[in-house]
């Protein structure tokens, strides 16, 4: 249960950084198998929990337990803070605007990708950049 407690809060504070931790090693394995598969596919508009699912070889009910049982948050809510987090890197990191950085992250309007940016950091992205 210890572990649990320290991967949630891992992956909810640090969710851009996977690390090697003591964690245990088929836990770290999956999320390892998981943000890279989330990684490989952030820019696809249409990517979502089933192929997400599909992709790591489990059901889409398999993901949802145990992706909420070692992070404590659902696997769409992990997909989109991926997202942000990228788009937060891409705003400090590079010059593209924000409707490319949108896009680049797997948004598919640039109006919806300003506001949950801003419901997740408290700033628009044109404010968070300046």
């Amino acid at each position: 249960m210890f572990n649990r407690e320290k991967l949630r809060y891992y992956y909810t504070n640090k969710i851009d950084q996977v690390k090697d931790n003591n964690f245990e090693d088929s836990e770290q394995t999956f999320l390892k198998n998981l943000n890279q598969i989330i990684e490989k596919n952030l820019k696809h508009t249409s990517f979502n929990v089933e192929d997400l699912a599909q992709q790591m070889g489990i059901s889409r009910v398999q993901l949802y337990r145990k992706v909420k049982a070692i992070i404590g948050i659902s696997i769409s809510d992990y997909i989109n803070a991926q997202r942000l987090s990228k788009a937060k890197n891409l705003l400090q990191e590079t010059n593209l605007n924000i409707s490319e950085i949108a896009y680049e992250v797997g948004y598919a309007s640039p109006g919806y990708f300003s506001t949950s940016f801003k419901n997740k950091f408290g700033t628009t992205p044109k404010q968070f950049r300046s």
